[in-house]
């Protein structure tokens, strides 16, 4: 499916947004995480937008989106979400967010029930002092060695994304992620901003008030956000479906042969 870059401003910050495939009653807004874009996505927005128009986006800090000046917080990115939607003029839509994504997502079921038709969060948590937080080891991941090539940077970053086993299993799939991923621009000090945003979210208490239909799904070997967190949203949520994908880490849908993509689209509706 052929994609073109728009823009919107939210006071001042051009967020960067792709819709892709054919205008639908119900279109379905996907919510990336931290220092990642909208082509992050890959296959999986194209997939889903066989059924149902799809909205990417670029986080501000990263992509085709302005690295504003910080301090950024979940809700100022929840409303740059929403004024894309106001933007298209739409109404309702159903929402998918991931890792920091999901975070922003349930900002906007917080804010805003109204407009979200369905919720689909993805391993994500509802952060404060009672998520499980990230492994110290999975930390250090994330730190790179100065010295170290684009690639050898990329590979250490993108390994805590996976598991062990299925890179060991999947060489190659994994090196075509990698070099995708380079292609990209990422902006370090939108990272740092993102970064903080997270570490100031929470919304445990807050959750407990959504009343729409909320898909949670979590691969069970995640390395930066436990299996735990998102079992914790399902429990919260009222009504929420916990779906697990076992074996999985962070970016389930690269891994699991569709079966996160079979989920989402029996929750949404084809």
């Amino acid at each position: 499916m052929q994609t073109s870059t728009k823009y919107i401003s939210n006071n001042g910050v051009r967020i960067a947004y792709q819709l892709i495939g054919e205008r639908s009653d119900i279109p379905l807004v996907m919510v990336m995480g931290v220092s990642s874009v909208k082509e992050d996505w890959r296959f999986f927005s194209h997939n889903l937008a066989s059924n149902r128009q799809v909205i990417v986006l670029d986080n501000r800090g990263q992509g085709e989106s302005d690295v504003a000046p910080g301090p950024y917080s979940i809700e100022t990115m929840a409303k740059d979400v929403m004024a894309i939607t106001r933007a298209l003029e739409i109404n309702q839509f159903d929402l998918l967010g991931m890792s920091m994504g999901g975070m922003i997502c349930q900002q906007i079921a917080t804010d805003t029930p109204e407009s979200i038709r369905k919720l689909v969060l993805m391993s994500t948590s509802h952060g404060g002092p009672n998520q499980t937080h990230m492994k110290p080891e999975s930390a250090q991941a994330l730190q790179a060695n100065p010295g170290a090539s684009l690639f050898e940077k990329a590979s250490k970053a993108m390994a805590v994304n996976f598991t062990p086993d299925w890179i060991e299993k999947n060489p190659e799939a994994y090196k075509e992620s990698i070099n995708e991923s380079l292609k990209q621009k990422r902006s370090g000090k939108g990272i740092f901003h993102q970064m903080m945003a997270v570490t100031k979210f929470n919304l445990e208490e807050e959750i407990k008030n959504i009343n729409i239909p909320v898909l949670v799904i979590h691969g069970t070997k995640d390395q930066l956000l436990d299996v735990t967190n998102g079992k914790m949203i399902s429990e919260k949520i009222p009504g929420a479906k916990f779906i697990p994908i076992q074996d999985a880490g962070h970016m389930t849908w690269i891994v699991d042969n569709g079966e996160t993509e079979k989920q989402i689209n029996s929750f949404l509706g084809n």
